[in-house]
């Protein structure tokens, strides 16, 4: 199945701070480039993650609920009765497992209605099949599914739990869709978190702990690391950010300094790491 990397770098740059944004922005956009290069030579399509947004958004406002999973795309695009149902999705020994359920509020807002369900790409299917469950049980029912990009088998177990509901895909074709985001450190949404790495509290925030794309075996992402010489890259960047960081700072940073940058920026940490708020930046990337 031919690979299509979803360009949704410049839409994450935008949940961070000012001060993220002059830290960690050269950084990714210098990842981006080389990605995307990469990208070019072997024919694998590359999608802009504005453009899907811009697609998807409904030319007049009406009253359809929709329930917005893509944790880049505002819910404000799409009318007063969208929100926000954040699903994640946490790395296992097993694989990734999906941790997530519909708030009190939201279950009220679909019950007895028609729903629109938007998420940037569906892969096995297993968090829609999961969002339609639920608003199944609130009440409601799934009637539409907007994705970027799915595989067949994603867009076939969708419609399984949804049976009534239209199908959109954004790119049409079926495709492994990977995330850029992922590649870039410090970047908000970057990445999966991990089981077996506890959030670490802080004084600015808690920063939760991810795995780097770096670290995956198999898949687009492991061939993008062997091939292009990416996973050296990733870690010159990471080394980058925190340089970057400390310069800005005027002091060494440390990982109670990670929520400066912007809200949803995680910690990359091999399975072999381990760190708390006082932790120097600098130690952890090697």
């Amino acid at each position: 199945m031919q690979p299509l990397i979803l360009d949704d770098v410049e839409s994450a740059l935008a949940h961070l701070t000012e001060l993220g944004r002059t830290v960690v922005a050269p950084v990714a956009r210098a990842i981006r480039n080389t990605i995307i290069t990469f990208a070019a030579v072997r024919a694998w399509p590359v999608v802009d993650h504005q453009r899907f947004v811009e697609w998807a958004t409904p030319e007049a406002a009406d009253d359809s609920r929709w329930l917005v999973l893509d944790p880049l795309c505002s819910p404000t695009r799409f009318g007063g009765n969208a929100v926000r149902a954040r699903f994640r999705r946490i790395g296992t020994p097993e694989g990734l497992t999906l941790h997530g359920e519909l708030s009190e509020s939201v279950t009220r807002l679909v019950s007895g209605c028609s729903v629109i369900v938007l998420d940037d790409a569906a892969a096995t299917g297993t968090t829609l099949c999961e969002v339609a469950q639920q608003v199944r049980s609130a009440g409601g029912r799934v009637v539409r599914f907007l994705v970027c990009a799915a595989q067949p088998s994603g867009r076939a177990a969708a419609l399984a739990a949804a049976p009534d509901a239209d199908w959109f895909s954004y790119a049409s074709g079926d495709f492994t869709t990977i995330h850029l985001r992922d590649a870039c450190p410090f970047v908000p949404f970057a990445s999966r978190p991990m089981w077996n790495k506890p959030a670490v509290p802080t004084a600015n925030g808690v920063v939760e702990v991810s795995m780097p794309v770096s670290a995956f075996r198999g898949g687009v992402w492991g061939q993008l690391t062997m091939a292009a010489g990416l996973e050296q890259t990733i870690m010159a960047a990471r080394r980058k950010v925190v340089q970057r960081l400390a310069a800005s700072l005027g002091r060494p940073s440390t990982v109670a300094d990670i929520p400066l940058l912007g809200t949803n920026v995680m910690l990359p940490l091999t399975p072999t790491q381990v760190a708390n708020e006082s932790t120097l930046l600098a130690d952890l990337m090697h």
